[in-house]
């Protein structure tokens, strides 16, 4: 099984792989997904020619959490465990779609004229500050 990255974000996804702050595929497509699931967007896949095998995603840190939480907080499942074995397609398929929702907003912004290396550092340091604001008063 493969996750897959929509071919239109081919740019974004070159230039991020040039940044330090990515190891690799599967370090965006985490990046990307938490940026999703913190504003509840999610965006199917309509035509790929890169992938990252389920292995590789589950064996990159943080990876295999971020999938369950979106996999618990986003989808119905058949059955009354969601990460059963069963429905580890429609979790792959569910992360996937808030991984291209991710890559879609950082596209968005590239297009506006503004680089991913000016872009994630703003967009981390903008997160932490409203998540530590109010804390030491």
């Amino acid at each position: 099984m493969r996750l897959r990255f929509d071919d239109s974000f081919e740019s974004v996804l070159d230039e991020m792989k040039g940044l330090p702050y990515f190891e690799d595929n599967s370090s965006i497509a985490i990046f990307a997904a938490s940026l999703a699931l913190d504003q509840n967007l999610s965006r199917p896949c309509k035509r790929s020619s890169r992938d990252i095998r389920l292995n590789v995603l589950l064996g990159t840190s943080g990876g295999r959490e971020l999938m369950y939480l979106i996999a618990v907080s986003n989808q119905p499942f058949a059955s009354d465990d969601p990460l059963s074995e069963e429905n580890t397609l429609e979790v792959l398929r569910a992360f996937e779609a808030h991984a291209n929702a991710g890559l879609e907003l950082l596209d968005n912004l590239k297009k506006s004229g503004r680089t991913m290396a000016s872009v994630i550092p703003e967009m981390v340091s903008q997160k932490f500050k409203n998540m530590t604001n109010g804390i030491g008063k």
